[in-house]
C-alpha cells in the first residue's frame, strides 16, 4: 500500500507556519570556510571562518536592552581521531528589535595549528535560548607550505578590510579582517576584498630584486 505523503508535507507545514508566527527559526543556516598561511615547524595555521544571520537568533529582554546567548562549537578530526576541538559561548546585546537589520551577521574565526593531512571539520551554532541550532561539515587539506621558496598562503574572502585600531580575533597584520566565508558578493555585498599572505621572498640590500604580483577573477570558462 502507499503511504500519502500529504500527511508529512501537511504537518512540516504547520510546523513551519508555527516557527513564523512565534518568530523562531528552528534551523540556524550557518557559513563557514577556511584558509591555511604558514607557520614554522611540523603543523600549519588553520583559520575557521564563520558566519550567520542575526535574526536567526531569539534575543531576551533585559535591564539594559535585549540579548541572545549562543554557542559556537568547532571539531576537526583526522579520520576518528580528535585533533582540535572548541567551544564558546556568546552574548550579542543589542538595544532594540530595531538593531536587528535583515542582512546584519555576526562572525566568528577559530584558530588552530594542524600538520599537513585531510581533515573534516563540524561547525555548528546552538541559540541557548530557543534550541535553534546549526551546523556545518568540510572538508579540510591542509598542504605543505614551503619553508624555504616563495609560496602564498590561501585567499581568505572578506566583507570587509579596514586598519585595525586594536587588536582582537579579526586582527591580522595591522588590519582588521572580517571573513565572508560564504564567499559570495552581491548587490548587498558588492566590494570584493580578499587578503592574502607571501613568503620566503628572498631578500638582500645589495640586489633588491623585484616581484610582481598578478591578480585576477574569472568566470567558470575561466575567462
Amino acid at each position: 500500500m502507499k503511504k500519502s505523503l500529504r500527511e508529512p508535507i501537511f504537518i512540516t507545514y504547520l510546523l513551519f507556519s508555527f516557527c513564523l508566527l512565534w518568530g523562531q527559526v528552528p534551523f540556524i543556516p550557518l557559513s563557514v570556510n577556511f584558509a591555511v598561511f604558514n607557520e614554522s615547524g611540523e603543523s600549519e595555521y588553520v583559520e575557521i571562518y564563520l558566519s550567520f544571520q542575526q535574526r536567526s537568533l531569539t534575543y531576551v529582554k533585559n535591564d539594559s536592552g535585549f540579548a541572545a546567548n549562543f554557542n559556537a562549537q568547532c571539531e576537526v578530526k583526522a579520520g576518528e581521531e580528535v585533533r582540535f576541538t572548541e567551544t564558546q559561548g556568546f552574548v550579542n546585546s543589542i538595544k532594540g528589535p530595531e538593531d536587528i537589520a535583515p542582512n546584519n551577521e555576526l562572525h566568528h574565526t577559530f584558530f588552530s595549528k594542524l600538520p599537513p593531512g585531510k581533515y573534516s571539520a563540524v561547525v555548528s551554532v546552538t541559540d541557548i535560548e530557543s534550541g535553534a541550532r546549526g551546523e556545518y561539515v568540510m572538508d579540510i587539506e591542509v598542504p605543505n607550505l614551503s619553508d624555504t621558496s616563495p609560496v602564498l598562503s590561501d585567499i581568505q574572502f572578506a566583507s570587509k578590510i579596514t586598519k585595525a585600531e586594536s587588536k582582537n580575533i579579526f586582527y591580522k597584520n595591522g588590519l582588521q579582517i572580517i571573513p565572508n566565508p560564504s564567499g559570495a558578493y552581491t548587490v548587498i555585498q558588492p566590494m570584493l576584498y580578499y587578503y592574502a599572505e607571501a613568503y620566503n621572498l628572498p631578500f638582500s640590500e645589495d640586489n633588491p630584486g623585484t616581484y610582481t604580483l598578478e591578480s585576477y577573477i574569472t568566470d567558470k570558462s575561466g575567462e
